[in-house]
C-alpha cells in the first residue's frame, strides 16, 4: 500500500456526470477527497496501491456486479473491514443483498442531504480532517501555536436530488 496522508472514499460509479456532482458535494460538505472509477476493473486496479476508508458502489455499472465488486474487495487482506454503500434503483433486491453483507443500500435516486449523512458514521475517527495549526508571531516576536477554529461549520443543506440527471442517464 502507498502511504496516503489524506482519507478518502472510493466511488464507483459508471456515469462521471453523477460521480462528478457526488465528489463536489462530499468534497464541499466533509472535506474528503474522493477517488472515482468507472468500472470494475478500474476499481480493483485502484485498490492493489490505495486503501480507502469507505466505498460508495452503483450495484449496477458497465461491467458487472457493484455487490460482486464489493464481494471481490472485501476478500483482500486489509479490506475486510472497510464498510460500502451500496446505490440501487432496486432497492427490494439490493436490501436483502446488503443486509447479507452488512452493508448500507441507498436507493436511487436519492437526496444529497440523506448521502452525507450516511457516510458520516462510517468513517474512522482517524478519517476526520486534520485541523492545521496556525502559527502567529506574538508581540516579543515568538512564534506561539494556536489551534485553528475548532468548531465544525454545520452542514450546509443542499436540498438537491440526483433525480432528474439518474433518470436521464439510465
Amino acid at each position: 500500500m502507498l502511504p496516503v496522508d489524506i482519507p478518502y472514499i472510493l466511488l464507483v460509479e459508471s456515469d462521471p456526470e453523477i460521480a462528478g456532482m457526488m465528489r463536489q458535494v462530499i468534497k464541499g460538505e466533509m472535506h474528503l477527497d474522493m477517488l472515482f472509477a468507472a468500472t470494475m476493473k478500474d476499481a480493483l486496479h485502484l485498490t492493489r496501491v490505495l486503501r480507502p476508508v469507505l466505498f460508495i458502489i452503483n450495484e449496477r455499472l458497465s461491467d458487472g456486479d457493484g455487490i460482486a465488486l464489493y464481494d471481490q474487495l472485501h476478500q483482500r487482506v486489509g479490506f475486510e473491514h472497510i464498510p460500502a454503500i451500496i446505490l440501487s434503483s432496486l432497492p427490494h433486491i439490493c436490501q436483502q443483498r446488503a443486509r447479507e453483507r452488512q452493508v448500507i443500500c441507498l436507493e436511487l435516486p436519492f437526496d444529497l442531504d440523506d448521502l452525507v449523512g450516511r457516510i458520516s458514521p462510517l468513517l474512522p475517527p482517524s478519517s476526520e480532517p486534520q485541523r492545521k495549526q496556525k502559527v502567529a508571531l506574538n508581540v516579543s516576536g515568538n512564534q506561539s501555536a494556536s489551534r485553528g477554529d475548532a468548531t465544525r461549520r454545520p452542514v450546509r443543506p443542499i436540498g438537491s436530488r440526483i433525480h432528474s440527471v439518474l433518470l436521464l442517464k439510465r
